[in-house]
């Protein structure tokens, strides 16, 4: 029953959005808000195009490409930061104030100059941007794995390997599946964004071409689209990865 309260909840907010979404197109033009059914004839029209799977793949993969360099990069980081004096006072003098600070347009621009138009432009802003979270996740979690913990692990292993494995690892495990789903669903955004700057191909650069022809209708299509696509990857990969890996690791010796 709580089940089924939740789906009517969740219809109610949705229907009361399209209420209001249609009623706003009715009081405003269409090139400034055009109708729900309107956009839905436009996802229709999207979805049968020949380079509807194509765009949607390749700021899929470019998303990926970002989040995992973005990923591996940030467990390096940290694993440096922790066991070498020197990178660890860099990191957090420089690097890590550093990363949050550079601006996604900028990086955009230095990604087409350094890369060209392209895949490895917009997995370059993905990158830098989405860097920080993890940084920031897996450098407070890591803090977590004070002398004591680090002196029970002792209490059952002198290897430093067997210390990093059984458990610091698994503190990280937890941050670091939160990061990683943060940082696909703003990982899309910032495809959109670094296919506009720097691609000449991809969901962002049809919504660019949609916005010069102003064909707002598209615009509002691709944008319903990509947030039925972070929905879907929420619901298909990180809730059920949720339930089955990180229960696994918590309760398994």
């Amino acid at each position: 029953m709580a089940g089924l309260g939740g789906i009517a909840t969740g219809a109610l907010c949705y229907g009361m959005v399209l209420i209001a979404w249609w009623v706003g197109s009715l009081l405003l033009p269409p090139i400034v808000l055009p109708s729900p059914a309107a956009v839905g004839a436009a996802i229709d029209e999207l979805v049968r195009g020949n380079r509807f799977l194509a765009d949607v793949g390749l700021t899929f993969m470019r998303t990926i490409m970002g989040v995992a360099t973005s990923a591996a990069a940030a467990l390096a980081v940290i694993f440096l930061a922790r066991y070498v004096g020197w990178f660890r006072r860099f990191y957090l003098d420089a690097l890590y104030p550093l990363s949050r600070a550079l601006p996604t347009v900028s990086v955009g621009l230095f990604g087409l100059a350094w890369f060209g138009l392209g895949s490895p432009a917009v997995a370059f802003v993905v990158f830098i941007t989405v860097l920080p979270v993890y940084l920031t996740n897996l450098w407070e979690a890591q803090k977590v794995a004070d002398a004591s913990v680090l002196e029970m692990g002792r209490a059952i292993s002198r290897k430093q390997y067997r210390l990093v494995s059984k458990v610091l690892l698994p503190l990280l495990v937890p941050p670091l599946f939160s990061a990683t789903k943060f940082a696909f669903s703003v990982g899309f955004k910032l495809s959109l964004v670094g296919e506009i700057l720097a691609a000449s191909d991809g969901m962002g650069y049809s919504l660019l071409h949609a916005m010069q022809e102003y064909k707002t209708s598209h615009v509002l299509a691709w944008i319903v689209i990509l947030i039925g696509m972070v929905s879907a990857l929420d619901w298909a990969v990180f809730d059920r990865l949720e339930r089955v890996i990180l229960r696994r690791w918590a309760f398994d010796d």
